[in-house]
């Protein structure tokens, strides 16, 4: 089969990379993807090489992703081009239609480019916007039959066969699905980051590798989410300025024991090493090749994959009972109490062994393993917030107690 050649072209070092990796998965073998950086470039490589579909982002430095476009229409009329833009607008739309080109409005997943390609190549009247992309028709009517649709073929049936994702599960959203096809475990990856366009493309690469992923890209929910959905593993992709990573850096380690996978924009020793202490288990300095960062991924879940909370046994102290398929405590009354990750950790060791004292130094270790050894801020925190939650009068606990050196549980 012959190659189809790609020519990607846009000014975000980290987006191109990605991309031109998940738009490989998403197609096949039989592609070839090549990238530059601005208008300029792609010129000098058209000019050098033959490609079959040239995608562009639109706001760039130098000639504009629709200046470019219509540059290589000129020369290349049989080139099929698709432009990229984060801020759609008809007018963009209709210069796009009047090239006979295809639209993406960012952010969308590597398959939904894919899916545009192959519409465009093999001649698809189809014009509509979706909620991530629009196709517009080839006015240049390329046949369905024609030489390029004839070498799209091998890539429909391996994009039809092989590319599946946990999103795809009739009736299961990708946060659902916690079982592969074998019936094995998910792990589940929390995936924070605040640059929508960069966003998607690390869900879809994950999901590749069966994996369920978590996409968060507001930050005000994060935190809230973290706890809830008590992943596996956290990856963060934040555009903030120092301070405020390290922040919540904290925030995130109060309330989970998963490691956390960082990536900084630049290398700065001060930095890397202030995200160590604050919690942060591996810095990845961007750009970052995805099959390092799959890498990275995949030996971090090998590593530290947590037990389902399923495969615990229920425990009874006294008049409670801690239910772990629920992650809640109930009391007496039959009232359940919801739990943070941390918080169930805690009750269930505590509860496993109802009147021993647990020393503090103990529990760090056996809830936060080798993070936080001697510093016991962390389980303070969680203590006095599980007392807010089961105590009676929390000045006084009854059942959650302080002791000499540690804490224990009576009921």
């Amino acid at each position: 089969m012959d190659i189809l050649n790609i020519l990607l072209v846009d000014d975000d070092r980290n987006l191109v990379t990605t991309l031109s990796h998940g738009l490989r998965k998403a197609m096949g073998e039989a592609i070839s993807v090549a990238v530059c950086f601005n208008g300029t470039e792609a010129l000098s490589m058209l000019a050098a090489q033959a490609f079959d579909v040239v995608i562009s982002d639109h706001n760039m430095p130098g000639p504009s992703g629709l200046e470019l476009l219509s540059r290589i229409r000129q020369d290349y009329r049989e080139t099929t081009l698709v432009l990229m833009t984060a801020y759609g607008t008809d007018v963009l739309e209709e210069g796009v239609g009047e090239l006979g080109g295809g639209y993406m409005t960012k952010p969308f997943e590597p398959s939904s480019l894919a899916q545009l390609i192959k519409g465009l190549i093999h001649g698809e009247e189809t014009k509509g916007r979706t909620e991530k992309a629009s196709r517009i028709m080839d006015k240049l009517g390329k046949p369905a039959g024609s030489s390029l649709s004839m070498r799209l073929e091998g890539l429909t049936n391996h994009m039809n066969n092989d590319a599946t994702y946990s999103k795809d599960y009739p009736g299961q959203p990708a946060t659902a699905l916690s079982h592969g096809p074998n019936g094995q475990h998910l792990a589940k990856i929390f995936v924070v980051c605040n640059q929508r366009d960069t966003a998607p493309v690390w869900g879809y690469i994950l999901r590749e590798q069966w994996l369920t992923v978590i996409l968060e890209t507001s930050l005000e929910k994060a935190i809230d989410r973290w706890s809830v959905e008590i992943p596996d593993l956290v990856v963060l992709d934040l555009s903030l300025d120092h301070k405020e990573r390290l922040e919540l850096y904290q925030r995130f380690r109060a309330v989970s024991v998963a490691p956390i996978l960082l990536f900084l924009p630049t290398y700065h020793e001060t930095e890397i090493l202030d995200a160590y202490q604050a919690g942060v288990d591996d810095v990845i300095v961007k750009p970052v090749s995805p099959p390092i960062f799959l890498a990275k991924i995949m030996a971090w879940v090998r590593r530290s994959w947590t037990v389902p909370v399923e495969d615990l046994s229920h425990i009874k102290a006294g008049s409670c009972r801690l239910d772990p398929a629920h992650r809640c405590l109930i009391e007496a009354d039959g009232m359940e109490v919801r739990l943070t990750n941390l918080e169930f950790q805690l009750m269930h060791l505590l509860m496993s062994r109802p009147g021993r004292v647990f020393e503090a130094e103990d529990i760090v270790q056996a809830i936060w393993g080798g993070f936080g050894k001697g510093d016991q801020v962390l389980l303070k925190n969680v203590v006095y917030r599980l007392r807010r939650k089961i105590e009676e009068n929390p000045s006084q606990p009854m059942l959650l107690r302080t002791e000499p050196g540690g804490y224990s549980f009576y009921s």
